[in-house]
């Protein structure tokens, strides 16, 4: 994995330990996350800090000078051939619209790519605070492939998006 410049002006890196705080007051800050799945997001975070190799989990921050704008986690998922998970995908609140998320997501299915990935699967709330998150990943190509209703709580059904992707490209394999 490598460190990448935005077009935007931030800079696409490798997670460290010194990220974690900021992290934190990120997933904090989008009212989003229940403080449960901000511990289960920071454990993950963890994991990824463990020396290259020794983690199922890529952890990388959208950095501009000492500011975490956004961070990213994904993984292999285990017993699969070539398909992975996107864990977490959080930009800062102030930072919404400004092609962030995009840029980050667009990082990790590149890196996926490289690594010789061909299915992504991003799981999220189907609440309708995460309507426009939803959207968001429709727009970039993903595909609601599943809903199971009731599952983070009563009322708050778990969505499902994949993403085929070709190693010559974003454009969907033939199904």
């Amino acid at each position: 994995m490598r460190e990448t410049e935005t077009p935007l002006g931030a800079t696409i890196r490798c997670s460290t330990q010194y990220d974690r705080p900021l992290v934190e007051t990120l997933l904090r800050g989008t009212g989003f996350f229940r403080e449960e799945e901000i511990l289960v997001a920071l454990e993950v975070f963890d994991d990824a800090l463990h020396p290259h190799g020794t983690s199922a989990y890529q952890s990388f921050v959208l950095a501009e000078g000492d500011a975490v704008l956004g961070w990213i986690c994904w993984g292999a998922t285990p017993g699969t051939r070539g398909t992975y998970d996107i864990y977490w995908l959080a930009v800062e609140n102030h930072h919404h619209k400004m092609g962030y998320g995009s840029l980050l997501l667009h990082f990790a299915e590149e890196n996926i790519r490289e690594a010789g990935g061909h299915l992504i699967c991003i799981e999220t709330s189907g609440s309708n605070q995460y309507r426009p998150t939803c959207q968001f990943y429709l727009r970039r190509g993903y595909r609601k492939t599943a809903r199971i209703n009731n599952f983070y709580a009563p009322g708050d059904a778990k969505v499902i998006y994949t993403k085929e992707i070709a190693r010559d490209g974003y454009t969907e394999l033939a199904s």
